[in-house]
Formats: C-alpha cells, sequence, structure tokens
C-alpha cells in the first residue's frame, strides 16, 4: 500500500478528485499542515458487517504513540488548536 503527501491544504483541494481516486484504489493519503499530519484520507468500509479479526495487520502504532503529552501540547489541544 503505497501513501501518498498532499503537502498543503490548497494542494489538497486542487487535486481533491485525483486523491479520491487513489483513495478509492485503496491508498492512503496524508494531508500536511506546516510540516506536521493533521489528517488521513482512506476508503471508508465496505458497508459488510465486522468479523471479530478484520482489521488485523491494519493498524499500526507510530513511534511515540505513546509518549505523555507536555502540559502546552494538552492545553492547545483543548483550546482547539
Amino acid at each position: 500500500m503505497n501513501c501518498w503527501t498532499a503537502s498543503t491544504t490548497i494542494e489538497f483541494s486542487r487535486h481533491f478528485s485525483r486523491l479520491l481516486d487513489f483513495v478509492e484504489n485503496g491508498e492512503e493519503v496524508m494531508i500536511v499542515q506546516r510540516g506536521k499530519t493533521v489528517a488521513q484520507l482512506v476508503r471508508a468500509p465496505s458497508g459488510k458487517k465486522p468479523v471479530l479479526g478484520d482489521l488485523e495487520g491494519t493498524v499500526v502504532f507510530h513511534k511515540g504513540w505513546d509518549r505523555p503529552w507536555t502540559e502546552e501540547k494538552t492545553d492547545a489541544f483543548w483550546e482547539g488548536h
């Protein structure tokens, strides 16, 4: 599976239909703002009922995902930044 990156929100909106084509074909699109990934566009579930174990191998934990937030980051989160 490839991962495509839209480096700005302007680029994302300019190429939206093309990016949707990538997603429809099983690719992931990362939306980056000010150098940080802010969103991930992935294909919607097919609508079938989930079966225990369906997502096995699809969840990725990035290094440091469990690192505690600083007080500043926590405050920024609650303030909507």
